[in-house]
């Protein structure tokens, strides 16, 4: 099975601004007292790499180290918004060597990067960011000076088949026209062939075509044949009915929703109803139509933003379908007091009292959980399930975008026959689009 190298990049010095094409100048070099390590990473790195523009690294384990945050960073929206990168020690290790804390400190020295010291063992690893100067799609090429083993940006576990033959079908797309900001980086990797992949403990698949806008997709092709995304409509809000439906199986006793007006106790019997609802709004891809319905009359943008940032000049209006998703998908992914504070929530409880009471229960260690599981549902589904499926017919070209499959024209009927057998598992039929 072949393995995408690292960075087969085109030689001489680049300095490409993705949103406009214009040279980009350095400016002045930053005086630093501290003597410059020495350092070389592990590994095979060939040629050049891409580092953001402006920096001048002193020696190549700090270029290969900005060069894997530019590329994570690419990755998703929230981390080119300053989300932070976790990076385990062992990855750290496997990319800059044995002393790869003294390549951090000196990144960290030269303010090319930022770190997050919080971890905690067997939970979560330390995280990294670029400084915000630096967090950005403007590039330069930094020539390696030296040839060496390296560990590829593919890191896809050896026992993960299905992960692994989602790579080799890199390898056969192309990407057409003239692409700007974060998305112009990535389509110039997908020319080069300098792929990034991996999947995250949750088991979601990340790969430089997640990185792209959708728009910036429609540009993907395979073999002259424009590839077509099918997603499922209402994706996370169906797998967040199917966990809140098999908990409520799971439970056999009654228990208080503390959040949801006049509601002190509730009956599995008629939680499960509700869910049942639910899950059919979610099936026929209408949730935030019906949502737009219930909040029609009842709450307005105003009432969902707060009172510091709304604008004085601001006019006010009823909240559209895209307010409504925004908000929706907020409220299930946001810390627990925010979570209470929003009318979003209101209008949940009271139309569907056991999702709300789960939404709070499985947030109540730890936020996060309730994102991390569905993750974790939606993998299984759509990669260690649909795609699997797939890639077992070695005919049918796919990308997959989390919730979603890309394939040619051709293979659509196949694709989509495929996601519904695994959602069948779970006795719902997801709308796709």
């Amino acid at each position: 099975m072949s393995r995408a190298s690292l960075d087969r990049c085109d030689s001489g010095d680049r300095r490409l601004n993705y949103n406009s094409g214009a040279a980009f100048n350095d400016g002045p070099r930053k005086n630093r007292s501290q003597k410059k390590l020495e350092i070389e990473p592990a590994g095979e790195c060939q040629g050049s790499v891409d580092i953001p523009a402006g920096t001048r690294p002193a020696n190549d384990a700090v270029a290969i180290l900005l060069s894997e945050l530019l590329a994570a960073t690419a990755l998703t929206s929230e981390r080119r918004a300053g989300f932070w990168i976790p990076m385990h020690s062992t990855q750290l290790r496997a990319i800059l060597g044995s002393r790869y804390k003294a390549v951090i400190r000196e990144a960290l020295d030269a303010n090319y990067i930022e770190v997050n010291d919080h971890y905690a063992v067997d939970r979560f690893s330390k995280s990294y960011r670029l400084s915000k100067q630096y967090r950005r799609p403007m590039i330069q090429a930094y020539e390696l000076r030296r040839s060496m083993p390296t560990t590829s940006r593919i890191r896809i576990d050896e026992t993960d088949t299905v992960g692994r033959l989602l790579v080799e079908q890199f390898a056969k797309v192309q990407i057409t026209g003239t692409l700007g900001e974060w998305d112009g980086f990535c389509a110039a990797q997908i020319r080069r062939g300098s792929f990034y992949a991996t999947r995250c403990q949750y088991k979601r698949f990340h790969s430089t075509f997640t990185g792209l806008k959708r728009a910036a997709r429609s540009q993907l092709f395979v073999n002259g044949e424009r590839l077509v995304e099918l997603d499922i409509a209402n994706c996370q809000p169906l797998i967040l009915g199917l966990l809140a439906r098999n908990k409520n199986q799971q439970t056999t006793n009654r228990h208080t929703l503390s959040n949801t007006p006049n509601n002190n106790h509730t009956n599995h019997t008629i939680c499960g109803a509700f869910l049942a609802d639910y899950i059919e709004l979610c099936e026929r891809g209408k949730l935030y139509e019906h949502l737009e319905w219930l909040c029609s009359g009842q709450i307005t943008l105003r009432d969902c933003i707060p009172i510091d940032r709304w604008h004085p000049h601001a006019t006010d209006r009823p909240l559209q379908r895209k307010d409504i998703k925004r908000q929706y998908l907020v409220m299930l992914f946001a810390d627990v007091a925010t979570t209470k504070t929003m009318p979003m929530f209101d209008i949940v409880a009271n139309e569907w009292p056991a999702l709300a009471d789960y939404i709070l229960a499985a947030k109540s260690t730890c936020y996060q959980v309730l994102a991390r599981d569905c993750q974790r549902l939606e993998s299984r589904l759509m990669i260690d399930g649909a795609a699997w499926a797939l890639l077992d017919e070695s005919v049918i070209p796919i990308i997959t975008i989390h919730d979603s499959i890309m394939t040619t024209s051709k293979h659509i009927a196949a694709v989509k026959a495929a996601i519904i057998n695994q959602f069948a598992g779970m006795g719902v039929t997801p709308h796709i689009r």
